[in-house]
């Protein structure tokens, strides 16, 4: 699953900076479960702090997640996820 996963994010369009450092770093979790942990942790806070409706992440985020929860071992959270992630890449008319 990783590498179908690390395929769909070595083609992402991604023209945001940040965004293209916050993809390598998902990138980095592939068998670190504490690394994707913490991202996990980190992605919670932030999405409290605001909606990310201006973030230009925003149609990566749950893509990103998906990637988290299956490190993780969630297949449901990791389903949920990339079921969001194809409606907001959808939505949005971005390039995937």
């Amino acid at each position: 699953m990783w590498d179908l996963l690390e395929l769909v994010l070595d083609n992402l369009k991604i023209e945001d900076k940040a965004t293209e450092s916050l993809r390598d770093e998902i990138k980095s979790i592939r068998g670190e479960k504490d690394k994707a942990s913490q991202l996990s942790i980190q992605f919670d806070q932030e999405s409290k702090l605001n909606s990310c409706l201006d973030c230009p992440s925003r149609h990566f985020y749950h893509l990103f997640q998906a990637c988290i929860y299956y490190e993780l071992g969630s297949i449901i959270q990791t389903q949920f996820h990339i079921k969001k992630a194809i409606k907001n890449f959808t939505i949005s008319g971005a390039k995937w």
